[in-house]
């Protein structure tokens, strides 16, 4: 009896500690789970490329594959190509005529989007007989890494359509529409893209040179760049007077006045600026001016004395 009480007694405590484990088993799979996907928005960013070109205007019986783009491709940024690590989906805007793909029609589930000759698989239905549709269709692509390859080596790409079953059928691309494809790309966080793969506006201040720095950039306390300077001089006026006198029944005089004057002020001021320069100082020689005022002024004189005696 005894030993039956003790076995009753322990029975709550070990489903007690099997719901403790359950439970700390349950919320680490929790944060294990919003980790991931904290990790996985982190890690996985994706952007849209989008090209517009003209159709190509192909008019006659559908082919294995008919052009719907013309002389010019879709075309992209090259660096948001490069930039571009897997294809997500692909979205396709495009008019036809007669393209007998609707419901029911024959060549339902026989057109789909080809991408530089290579085949995406996504179908292009919903083009009824004899009418003029434009029709906005989205997808996964089939070779999505044999079409990135191809988008990267030259940033562009044709658009054809491909028929599963040519010679059937005649379809028309109208060229008075344009034709509109839509890339999905999964690409790495700004800070583990490569420097090249970066925009403009993401490189840091510290990958550009001082030599590089143009002279409108502003200041790290984000003012413009300036060096002032001024100068005031001012002078007074000359005020000049000379007499010269002489008297006596038997004189003679020889005069020479000269006046020199100047109220001219020397000016003379030199400014440095120097800015995100490897320079360490700026030294300049002593500079100055001279001033200098003078005057000649040459007579001559001569003094005669004439006296006659008076006869007596």
């Amino acid at each position: 009896m005894s030993n039956g009480h003790e076995s009753r007694s322990l029975r709550p405590e070990r489903k007690s500690g099997i719901r403790q484990r359950l439970s700390s088993l349950v919320g680490y799979t929790l944060a294990l789970a919003a980790f991931a996907a904290f990790a996985g928005v982190a890690l996985a960013q994706q952007t849209t490329l989008t090209s517009t070109v003209p159709q190509s205007g192909f008019a006659g019986g559908s082919s294995t594959s008919s052009p719907l783009t013309g002389a010019q491709p879709f075309t992209f940024g090259a660096q948001e190509v490069q930039a571009c690590q897997s294809i997500e989906s692909i979205s396709v805007t495009l008019t036809l005529f007669d393209g007998d793909t609707a419901p029911g029609d024959f060549d339902e589930n026989q057109f789909t989007l080809g991408l530089d000759g290579i085949d995406t698989g996504i179908l292009l239905n919903g083009f009824p007989n004899e009418q003029t549709v434009t029709l906005t269709i989205p997808g996964t692509p089939n070779n999505a890494a044999d079409i990135l390859a191809a988008l990267q080596a030259d940033n562009q790409l044709a658009g054809t359509i491909i028929d599963a079953s040519p010679a059937d059928n005649f379809i028309e691309i109208p060229a008075n529409f344009d034709t509109t494809l839509e890339i999905t790309c999964a690409t790495a966080p700004p800070d583990q893209q490569k420097p090249d793969q970066q925009k403009p506006d993401q490189q840091q201040p510290d990958q550009q040179q001082p030599d590089q720095q143009q002279p409108d950039q502003q200041q790290p306390g984000g003012g413009p760049i300036t060096q002032e300077v001024e100068q005031e001089a001012e002078s007074g006026d000359i005020d000049q007077s000379f007499t010269v006198a002489g008297g006596g029944d038997n004189g003679s005089q020889c005069a020479n006045v000269t006046g020199d004057g100047n109220t001219g002020n020397l000016q003379n001021t030199t400014g440095s600026l120097q800015f995100a320069s490897d320079i360490e100082e700026i030294e300049q020689e002593d500079i100055g001016s001279d001033l200098s005022v003078s005057g000649t002024s040459t007579v001559t004189c001569e003094q005669q004395v004439n006296q006659a005696a008076a006869a007596g």
